[in-house]
């Protein structure tokens, strides 16, 4: 599985991107064989009080593309929300496309 990541107007220190491939590498690691690549893209979003708040976008390859939003005031933060959203959404995609989700024998 290859996993790109880039950001826009925010900077990421190599250690913080080691610890984003470790995360997503985990997180989407029992699909790995079935995903052709994944790309993280963090941005700022709007700033709430003081605090910024970022975005991260993650979109998956499978046989079709998905692509997962979340947003935190923690950079973090906001790609585990996103892996969440990617892990139920590779699993529900790949239920639906064995055949399980539409009402077959199981």
């Amino acid at each position: 599985m290859k996993i790109t990541i880039t950001h826009r107007h925010l900077t990421l220190t190599d250690e913080v991107k080691e610890r984003i491939e470790q995360r997503v590498g985990v997180a989407l690691g029992r699909f790995g064989d079935r995903i052709k690549q994944v790309s993280v893209k963090f941005m700022n979003g709007k700033t709430n009080g003081d605090a910024p708040e970022y975005l991260c976008v993650i979109e998956i390859e499978l046989n079709k593309k998905l692509k997962v939003k979340a947003a935190d005031r923690d950079v973090l933060s906001a790609m585990d929300l996103a892996l969440e959203h990617a892990t139920r959404s590779i699993a529900h995609s790949l239920t639906m496309e064995s055949g399980r989700g539409l009402g077959g024998n199981h």
